[in-house]
């Protein structure tokens, strides 16, 4: 199994209550990386966000690279996130012909999930703030707290990055 390059006895640091969970986890949801530079312009990563799931519970992330059709796991766990993913995903559901993204503003820590599709820019469409984009946003603005959803230019302007 994939999930055996988590050392043992650290499974719960990793999102698992033990190894006997690592034979029921299954691919979940599959989030497309896009960063944002320092100036705001947004760049492909080649990364993907893969969520593994344990009967039907978001559990663990796993940080995947993709190059010449070549995949390679890069990192694994986010256990935090795995959970947030899976409330977002349950509060604003997938229609057809879109695709997961994640967004992260690389200086600023922060991270936004959108769904786009083949028509519609990145720029366009709606960006649901995760936990760290909304800690960064009201951190940046004294008694700031942050929206449900954000285009681009907005996320970076209440990020303040430019």
């Amino acid at each position: 199994s994939f999930l055996e390059i988590i050392p043992t006895n650290m499974e719960k640091d990793h999102g698992f209550n033990d190894r006997s969970e690592f034979s029921s986890a299954v691919p979940a949801s599959v989030y497309k990386i896009v960063g944002v530079d320092a100036t705001g312009k947004v760049f492909e990563t080649n990364l993907y966000n893969v969520v593994v799931a344990v009967n039907g519970e978001y559990r663990a992330v796993l940080t995947v690279s993709a190059e010449n059709g070549q995949y390679e796991i890069q990192a694994i766990g986010a256990a935090l996130m795995a959970k947030e993913l899976q409330a977002v995903e349950l509060a604003n559901p997938l229609t057809a012909n879109q695709e997961r993204i994640m967004v992260n503003v690389y200086q600023r820590s922060a991270g936004f999930v959108g769904y786009q599709d083949a028509t519609t820019s990145i720029e366009n469409i709606d960006l649901i703030p995760l936990e760290s984009a909304k800690s960064g946003i009201s951190n940046s603005e004294v008694n700031r707290t942050a929206r449900s959803t954000y285009k681009l230019v907005e996320a970076v302007e209440a990020l303040e990055l430019n």
